[in-house]
């Protein structure tokens, strides 16, 4: 009958095994506390962890949301100023034409006005006056709609700038938060790994000492 192989003559690549076996026993165990409590830690960290990912994780998904709905709102926003300043514009174009009709009929009467001053004696004194008055108030009024006309287009511009400014701001914040939780995200995922990964080698360790017999790596 073939003797059992010596120590020496077993296959190399089982010492380096026991050996890393037998260190990760000692440093487990050098920490004051056994295999068995580390595996329920370890277990209990997991457990701990996954909780915490998952909340993040249900906030991440609310977050991703908003920055969908911001998105979604400056682009509507950018819209709606689009046709402000079309309507705008269409405005200025419409408004000489109304303007040069106006100014035509104010021309008409000063016509009619002057006629009507000839027939007159007394007119004739006052047909001159009359004509720079008339022409004094139509300069005034004119004056007065494009005043109205470039403090509007300026309160609009204005308007249009702040939303524009919120609307981004929301953008922006909406992003960084997003950001931030996916970060959170990647980090719990990461810690649970490394737990899960101590817990499997604490159960592995805790099944050799109970085959054992003893608290593994006690003297």
């Amino acid at each position: 009958m073939a003797s059992s192989p010596l120590p020496a003559q077993q296959p190399s690549s089982i010492l380096p095994c026991q050996y890393i076996i037998t260190q990760i026993r000692t440093l487990i165990v050098s920490e004051g506390t056994s295999i068995t409590d580390q595996l329920s830690c370890a277990q209990r960290e997991c457990q701990r962890i996954a909780e915490e990912e998952k909340r993040v994780g249900s906030e991440l998904r609310d977050a991703e949301k908003e920055l969908d709905t911001a998105i979604i709102e400056a682009g509507a926003t950018e819209k709606a100023f689009n046709t402000i300043s079309e309507s705008t514009r269409a405005d200025e174009t419409v408004n000489p034409l109304l303007a040069g009709t106006r100014r035509q009929a104010a021309e008409d009467e000063n016509r009619r006005i002057a006629n009507d001053e000839r027939n007159t004696h007394a007119g004739k004194a006052r047909l001159s006056q009359t004509l720079v008055l008339l022409n004094q108030i139509h300069s005034a009024a004119s004056n007065l709609v494009q005043a109205d006309r470039d403090d509007r287009d300026e309160r609009i511009a204005e308007a249009m700038n702040n939303a524009r400014r919120v609307s981004s701001e929301g953008v922006e914040r909406a992003k960084r938060e997003v950001e931030e939780l996916r970060k959170q995200v990647a980090d719990l995922k990461t810690r649970r790994f490394d737990m899960e990964a101590l817990a499997l080698v604490c159960r592995g360790l805790s099944n050799l000492q109970q085959k054992d017999g003893g608290e593994v790596g006690m003297p």
